[in-house]
């Protein structure tokens, strides 16, 4: 190559180069602001990076290799009296704890008799499978229905956007349907139900679907999901499992006496588990 096509090539080379360096730069800072965008800001995104590194480090720092941890893992399920898999088995450990009279108060629609002595907590994420499964196992509605004088049941959304982007959108939809549906319980829980019906991978048109199907018209929906108006209530949620409850994965059942403020978490994924976790907090 001669002297004098290196000196064209040079500055089309360090041009092309520096061209290069900026698109990197910029994608990167967009896919940044996105994850904050889906996490409600920068500051929720760090306190769930941060809360997501230590639940990492407390399940799997001990172990150096994937085989250790399953066979770890296998003996604690079997210990509990269970299997790996096994949605009845006591895959956590019961934890308890007491918060204030005014956290209980009641910002989602509650399932069941308003004002009862307990309340069950599913903190859950709609675009979780393990959710999905939990849920439809209908295990909640059947302790409230055994317990309808004593027990009501509160969904707590819990999205956990960094592996499931949409699970934001369609919480914040699910208030919507209850606000437009004038406020009522009933078509919320519907709403639940059609979500996990259709799948975790279900778009925003199946989400606007399911709404319709309960009678919510489309465009007064998708107006509501697009203002945004119902993400600080989906925060509160969150915030109050991680800060309040000790919740650190999706699903978690969480029994709370609505009189002292105690709870427990819910050791075992059966509807006789839940009653027992209210006797104990009676």
């Amino acid at each position: 190559m001669t002297k004098e096509k290196q000196n064209i090539l040079m500055p089309l080379i360090s041009t092309m180069l520096i061209f290069t360096l900026v698109n990197i730069g910029a994608t990167y800072f967009m896919l940044k602001q996105n994850q904050y965008d889906f996490n409600g800001g920068k500051e929720n995104y760090e306190k769930l990076s941060y809360y997501n590194k230590v639940q990492y480090n407390q399940m799997f720092g001990e172990y150096k290799t994937l085989e250790e941890f399953k066979k770890a893992l296998d003996e604690r399920v079997k210990n509990a009296g269970g299997t790996v898999g096994d949605n009845n088995a006591a895959t956590q450990p019961q934890e308890k704890g007491k918060v204030s009279l005014e956290e209980l108060k009641v910002t989602t629609p509650v399932y069941g008799k308003a004002g009862t002595k307990f309340s069950i907590y599913e903190f859950s994420d709609l675009e979780c499978p393990y959710c999905k499964e939990l849920h439809q196992t209908g295990i909640v509605k059947d302790a409230v229905a055994k317990n309808g004088e004593t027990l009501n049941y509160v969904f707590k959304n819990f999205p956990l956007t960094r592996i499931h982007a949409g699970a934001q959108m369609k919480s914040e939809a699910g208030l919507c349907v209850f606000e437009l549906t004038g406020n009522n319980s009933e078509s919320f829980y519907k709403y639940i139900d059609g979500v996990f019906a259709a799948g975790t991978r279900a778009s925003k048109d199946d989400i606007l679907k399911i709404a319709e199907s309960i009678g919510v018209q489309k465009d007064k929906m998708e107006e509501c999901i697009n203002s945004g108006k119902n993400k600080a209530t989906v925060e509160k949620d969150l915030n109050q499992g991680m800060q309040h409850f000790g919740v650190g994965g999706t699903p978690t059942l969480i029994v709370v006496n609505n009189e002292t403020g105690d709870w427990a978490k819910v050791p075992q994924r059966t509807s006789d588990s839940i009653i027992a976790t209210m006797d104990s907090l009676k």
